[in-house]
């Protein structure tokens, strides 16, 4: 079976579920995950990345919805603010070709810093064994004028990919990671602590919504199911 591309809205959120934009470190070798929170179905942990003062956060857990469920429900534009923590907007900016997508959203920080924004690309790839790699990194493409940055700080996303894998059709297996640096000036300690919270919040937020969205009635036609199941192709 030859490898499927398509394409999708991923807010990274971004996202995202640019679930951390503020990540930062001291100085400290490479070392095996440490765990910030976990519970029986999800943990969010973090390491040193072989970026200078970034660490790399990762979150796994398993939930309950269809491979099309899931990827529609984070291409659900205008529901990204209900999960994502911290999100105010995302923006689909423009679409290049089937396989990717340049998209920005934003978001709140505490005061007295400034928001934030991260404008990234995405591709998406399913594999042989139906798994999804979501591949995503800094767009070089221009901001449209429309959408107002200027008081905004850029967050430098280092790199970020999403593994997804069905472990039956009703049933995924996630894993998020992402080194970003939130650019500014923030105390290590409070982007820290900012970045694993909002990391936590946002699955917890799916694990709540996601079972239970309309999208899990729809199946995408791009995607293999491990069971092909009769639904409503929203597009």
């Amino acid at each position: 079976m030859q490898c499927l591309r398509s394409v999708f809205m991923i807010k990274i959120i971004v996202i995202c579920f640019a679930l951390c934009p503020f990540i930062a470190a001291g100085e400290q070798s490479e070392r095996d995950w440490e765990i910030h929170k976990k519970n029986k179905h999800a943990s969010v942990a973090f390491r040193p990345s072989e970026f200078d003062k970034l660490i790399e956060v990762q979150a796994q857990f398993t939930i309950d919805s269809t491979l099309s469920g899931f990827l529609l429900f984070l291409q659900d534009t205008d529901h990204i603010p209900n999960w994502v923590a911290s999100a105010r907007k995302s923006h689909l900016v423009e679409q290049h070709t089937p396989t990717k997508n340049s998209f920005l959203t934003t978001f709140d920080t505490l005061w007295p810093f400034s928001n934030r924004y991260m404008y990234v690309d995405s591709d998406i790839v399913q594999n042989q064994d139906l798994s999804i790699e979501i591949n995503v990194r800094n767009s070089k493409h221009p901001i449209p004028k429309h959408i107002d940055v200027e008081s905004l700080t850029a967050i430098d996303v280092k790199r970020a990919k999403w593994i997804v894998k069905p472990t039956s059709d009703k049933k995924l297996a996630i894993t998020y990671q992402i080194v970003a640096d939130p650019g500014g000036v923030v105390p290590y300690w409070l982007s820290n602590k900012f970045a694993l919270n909002n990391m936590w919040r946002s699955i917890v937020s799916i694990q709540q919504q996601l079972p239970q969205s309309r999208w899990q009635q729809h199946r995408h036609s791009a995607l293999i199911e491990k069971k092909l199941i009769n639904a409503t192709v929203p597009y």
